[in-house]
């Protein structure tokens, strides 16, 4: 069959823009050719075999099938980009079935038809591979292919490289080559690190919340799916009804394990703009995988109302596409190093940075909430009016008060002492200490007592989050693709959904290092240690009002600027479940991660999290008496080495009944003070045995039953289970811990 003139027409108009971009891999030209027998410059050079080779391992390109794959030296292993099958089934004639796509393709691409504005998916394997449509070229210690999606005219080069430890997929945005339609995403090798349903000793890695594990076994014929974004979806991506207890993805890493061979995956740029995504548990696909995907161009929900309650949603994407490069750099871990704590251990040393300072793990950690607005009125006038829940003075006896009654290291979150307190108005609290709450006198005071005892104590900003309520909110906005601020809402915990009346505003992303040079300047004047920036460290949100921020773009660069200017003033930082990207810059983290999002039906939960963290910064665990079970969270914090929190105020109010924020339900000191001294007593041995160590190794011993060892050889054993358990090293009891000193103690 002969192809079309507009056919020849769009082929050779491709192949020209990108010629004009990538080197070919021969000397020959690069011409139109007839669809049916196209032929690319890679073919003309013929490249084949051994593409890059070091001490251990050997890139390998097989021309034929257009697969890429690494062979290691040691033992023979081979790790492939793609996952063919071993034996082909055949159909009820006889003939082979086709595989599916997914589990072929080096990438996945998802674009916007520009004739009716929907998306559709492009496999490499079949839109690509299939037409013959590849080219590839050396680059140093690796390779470059592009793919050519011709009927939709869309080139992508894709860059393999091998380096020392194993090797790394790349997409520059920047280079990808497109007409009318757009691509919106790019799936990199996503059965790359697949396992096949039913393997013993293997299992895949999901760094949702603390960590999660899932066992490759056939569940369903679809199995299940997983995908969020690495660090929390974009705000700015309309929301009607949310699920406030959703944990979030906060580290760029994923891993695979089967036997003595690992892959941890780590994404080393692109990240604002990734999802972790897993399909796991299908037994049509037979195997279960987990992958990365990038988000090359932002994207806006628009909902429409057509008549009565129906509704269409809208997606708009942006014309233009993130600036920073996609990349995956895959770890090849072998024998004892080949589990999740070699992840851990692999990601600290590549992610994080080093320091020469020792870092203390305190024992406990405390959220304490200044104040709150609530409703009142004046001669019949309803206004609203800050009601101190807990004044700096009375901050400094609870502080001093614990201090004395348990002996441990502790560290402190003044929380809500700004205008509004707890409750979002101006940008940084108005970047004062309420008069209703206090005098800068008292802080100073709080400020000198703890400097005196080693307490690590941290004044709270939100630069984030503005009320929308006022006319200042109207400016200095962050902005969706069509220009518009994106208004946000509180949800209601129970029903999910938006409360009306909480709506507010985020701060544009080129105003946030003015908040914080205006933070910088404030405590200058303050004998206060420490700045926490809560909400900046958690929140990673796009804005439109410049090209710079699509995608979330470079929310990770800004965001640890903005802690380095901080720390570099002489303030210590500290973060709230915080993202990758602030937790690395923090000297404290309060209120890590405890679990993964259940919702998803993992396998098993792992304190990954904690793991990299641990020996890095100053950690503590969710607030124990803010959680559904309080003991649960006690041995979730003895598990990880996480300090123990409590979220607590002094001074209670009717008016508190009604709050959206769970610590003025469960958080009076009065009534938890003696529980927080008996609990921190217990475990004061322990803590100070495992408190300037990081973890070594986590073992399950079973789902239930956990086993930590601290890099000093200190070891604890913690059961969630209902029935004592019985071990070589003794007996847990049930819901309870077993420690064993080092052989050193």
């Amino acid at each position: 069959m002969v192809a079309s003139k507009n056919n020849i027409v769009k082929i050779f108009t491709l192949i020209v823009a990108a010629a004009l971009v990538f080197t070919g891999c021969g000397s020959g030209n690069q011409s139109a050719q007839k669809l049916g027998s196209y032929k690319s410059a890679g073919e003309v050079e013929n490249i084949d075999g051994v593409v890059a080779e070091n001490d251990k391992y050997q890139l390998l390109w097989d021309n034929t099938q257009k697969t890429v794959s690494v062979y290691d030296k040691s033992d023979g292993s081979v790790f492939s980009t793609t996952k063919s099958e071993e034996q082909i089934e055949l159909d009820e004639f006889g003939l082979p079935k086709p595989q599916d796509p997914r589990k072929i393709s080096d990438i996945i691409v998802e674009y916007t038809d520009s004739d009716n504005n929907e998306s559709q998916v492009l496999y490499s394997s079949i839109d690509a591979v299939n037409s013959g449509s590849v080219t590839c070229e050396a680059i140093e210690n690796g390779i470059r292919v592009t793919f050519f999606f011709e009927s939709v005219e869309i080139a992508i080069p894709v860059e393999y490289v091998l380096f020392e430890e194993g090797f790394s997929i790349s997409v520059d945005p920047a280079k990808i080559r497109e007409n009318n339609n757009k691509t919106v995403s790019i799936s990199l090798a996503p059965f790359a690190l697949a396992l096949k349903n039913g393997t013993e000793d293997s299992y895949l890695f999901v760094p949702s919340g603390s960590g999660a594990l899932v066992y490759p076994r056939d569940l369903s014929g679809g199995g299940n799916l997983y995908s969020q974004d690495v660090y929390g979806s974009d705000p700015l991506d309309v929301v009607w009804e949310k699920n406030s207890n959703e944990q979030t993805v906060k580290l760029p890493v994923y891993g695979a394990k089967e036997g003595n061979n690992a892959l941890c995956a780590i994404i080393s740029s692109g990240d604002d703009s990734a999802l972790i995504e897993s399909i796991y548990g299908s037994s049509s696909l037979g195997s279960s995988t987990v992958y990365s995907t990038f988000k090359v161009r932002g994207k806006v929900k628009i909902r429409k109302k057509l008549y009565g309650t129906r509704d269409f949603e809208l997606i708009k994407y942006s014309d233009n596409v993130i600036e920073s490069p996609c990349k995956v750099d895959f770890y090849i871990l072998k024998g004892n190093d080949a589990n999740y704590s070699g992840m851990a251990r692999v990601f600290r040393d590549k992610a994080l940075k080093d320091t020469e300072a020792e870092i203390k793990n305190s024992a406990m950690n405390l959220v304490i909430c200044g104040g709150t607005m609530i409703d009142n009125s004046f001669l019949g006038v309803p206004y609203k009016a800050l009601y101190a829940t807990t004044t700096v003075k009375e901050a400094y006896e609870i502080i001093k008060e614990l201090n004395e009654e348990t002996g441990v290291s502790l560290s402190v979150l003044l929380k809500g002492y700004g205008k509004t307190g707890i409750d979002i108005g101006k940008i940084g609290g108005g970047y004062t200490l309420s008069r209703t709450l206090g005098k800068v006198s008292d802080l100073n005071d709080l400020g000198a007592y703890c400097e005196e005892n080693n307490i690590g104590v941290y004044f709270d900003f939100d630069v984030v989050r503005q009320s929308a309520n006022g006319w200042f909110a109207s400016s200095d906005t962050a902005r969706s693709i069509d220009k518009q601020t994106e208004y946000q809402y509180i949800y209601d915990k129970a029903l999910n959904s938006r409360i009306t009346d909480t709506r507010f505003s985020l701060i544009s992303r080129s105003s946030l290092t003015d908040c914080a040079d205006k933070i910088i300047a404030k405590t200058a004047k303050w004998n206060i240690g420490g700045v926490a920036l809560d909400t900046l460290s958690n929140i990673s949100y796009s804005d439109y009002n410049s090209l710079k921020y699509p995608s979330r773009s470079q929310m990770s660069s800004d965001v640890s600027g903005i802690f380095t200017n901080i720390k570099e003033s002489g303030k210590k930082v500290a973060s709230v479940t915080a993202n990758f990207y602030a937790a690395s810059n923090s000297d404290a983290i309060f209120e890590t991660p405890s679990s993964s999002n259940s919702n998803y039906g993992f396998s098993a939960d792992v304190p990954f999290y904690q793991m990299v963290f641990k020996g890095k910064a100053d950690i503590g665990c969710e607030s124990v008496n803010l959680t559904f079970d309080e003991r649960d969270a006690i041995l979730k914090s003895v598990e990880s080495g996480a300090g123990i929190t409590y979220a607590l105020f002094n001074n209670y109010d009717t008016a508190l009944a009604d709050s959206y924020y769970p610590v003025f339900t469960t958080g009076t000191y009065s009534l938890i003070k003696q529980d927080i001294i008996d609990q921190v007593k217990e475990l004061k041995g322990y803590y100070s045995a495992i408190e300037n160590t990081s973890i070594k190794e986590h073992i399950l011993i079973s789902n239930d039953v956990r086993k930590t060892v601290f890099e000093n050889g200190t070891t604890v054993y913690v059961n969630y289970s209902d029935n004592d358990y019985k071990g070589d090293f003794g007996t847990v009891a049930a819901h309870g811990y077993l420690i064993v000193p080092s052989a050193d103690e």
